[in-house]
């Protein structure tokens, strides 16, 4: 979709048609009208006649509508960007922690103001959470590195490789912020969350950040996506506008510079 947004970018050609369609609606009420006052008034020659007022009255009136193929095109592009960002986001994190995160969450809801702490619960366990602390590092540097490899591959263009970067990058901290949450409020001692081992904010986000150095992207829309995102002390509401925010820009600054990319092309 955005090679062919490119491609007709740089043709000022309107790619809008008009249809016109039969609206059947004058029909329907006729129709109606036609059952409902039948009887001796069908045929009559004197006075009101049925038939001829159908006759008359249920004539399909042609409505026109105009498509505009560029606009469709953008909205499909839009949609798509929304999907592999939602995709990616969910790639990049382990099935484990939103089980976990869920729990952590009835649990904190119900235990208020009852004196239990989520380090006493079985799935709180200082093993169960460095397990999967250790375990959605591990797997936002693996799949973080396959993702970008593929951005950078089918893209080939790193200011629209940042631009849909940011938001997964976003929707992963914030995760990752919520994790790290209920391991501040768990009640755990300083000497289990040590043993936990929970890794930073800053080093999740720095894996996409090295992973798009690697792959190339080391100009200005690069160093857009590598953004420093505050550690563990942010809340987690402040990842969770930055998300939105993020998305709902990301997909039409894309169609932007697919659309500047091309103009300057065949300025050339």
């Amino acid at each position: 979709l955005l090679t062919l947004r490119e491609q007709i970018t740089p043709f000022e050609v309107d790619f809008s048609v008009e249809e016109r369609a039969l609206d059947f609606s004058s029909v329907k009420d006729a129709a109606y009208g036609l059952l409902q006052k039948g009887g001796g008034r069908l045929f009559a020659l004197a006075g009101p006649n049925s038939v001829l007022e159908f006759l008359v009255t249920g004539v399909p009136h042609p409505t026109p509508s105009r498509h505009d193929s560029r606009a469709d095109l953008d909205r499909e592009l839009r949609r798509a960007c929304e999907r592999l960002i939602a995709d990616a986001s969910r790639s990049l994190l382990p099935p484990a922690l939103d089980g976990f995160l869920a729990k952590a969450d009835a649990f904190q809801q119900t235990a208020a103001g009852a004196g239990r702490q989520l380090s006493a619960q079985p799935f709180g366990s200082v093993e169960n959470v460095a397990k999967l602390a250790a375990e959605t590092v591990a797997c936002v540097r693996r799949e973080g590195g396959v993702l970008v490899r593929n951005l950078s591959r089918y893209l080939c263009n790193a200011q629209t490789e940042g631009i849909l970067l940011r938001p997964i990058k976003a929707n992963v901290l914030e995760r990752y912020h919520q994790l790290l949450a209920a391991i501040d409020d768990g009640g755990y001692p300083d000497d289990a969350t040590a043993q936990i081992g929970a890794a930073p904010a800053s080093e999740v986000a720095g894996v996409l950040t090295a992973g798009r150095a690697v792959a190339g992207g080391n100009g200005a829309a690069g160093a857009a996506v590598v953004a420093a995102t505050p550690d563990n002390g942010v809340a987690a509401k402040t990842a969770a506008a930055a998300t939105a925010a993020a998305t709902a820009t990301a997909t039409a600054t894309a169609t932007a510079t697919a659309t500047a990319t091309a103009t300057a092309t065949a300025t050339a």
